[in-house]
């Protein structure tokens, strides 16, 4: 499953997301500061960060700033602001710091956001998919491209029979 990162300075508000990430099967870690974060970015990979914007010591875009400067962490990591802060202004300034996107605390309630994360897993692999196909370095076995896939739905076991072995003799 995809390992997350959690930057919330609020224990309980972090407990709650790691304890809901975990039942579903997601590897989640909790920094309570943007300094924290930014050590644990460096020695792990992390698939995905939900960064807060009002924490100690260093706001959620100076974090931000920090990390894409540094350089030092999973290229590949998306990284979304996940903060009560709605205001245009807070949205443009993560973005322009590289934010991959914008997730208010109150448009979600935890069962949703953990939904919410993975259509964004799903979306993000698509894409990815997408973009091998079209450079043409897709991933599938090229034989495997060439099977062709028959759907026979049967509920008679004995014409089931004569379509397989009808087959399998004509290769």
């Amino acid at each position: 499953m995809y390992s997350i990162i959690l930057v919330e300075d609020d224990p309980m508000i972090g407990e709650i997301y790691q304890r809901k990430f975990s039942e579903e099967g997601f590897e989640i870690d909790i920094a309570v500061s943007g300094k924290e974060f930014l050590n644990k970015v460096k020695s792990k990979k992390y698939d995905l960060a939900l960064l807060d914007m009002v924490l100690p010591e260093m706001n959620g875009t100076e974090v931000l700033h920090e990390l894409k400067k540094s350089g030092k962490f999973n290229p590949e990591m998306k990284v979304y602001i996940f903060s009560n802060l709605t205001s245009k202004e807070d949205y443009d300034k993560a973005k322009q710091e590289g934010a991959d996107g914008y997730i208010s605390k109150t448009q979600f309630n935890p069962s949703e956001l953990i939904e919410e994360i993975k259509r964004l897993f799903n979306e993000s692999e698509e894409r990815k998919k997408n973009e091998a196909r079209m450079s043409g370095k897709a991933t599938e076995n090229k034989d495997e491209e060439k099977k062709k896939r028959i759907l026979f739905i049967e509920d008679e076991p004995v014409f089931l029979e004569i379509f397989c072995t009808k087959l399998e003799s004509d290769g």
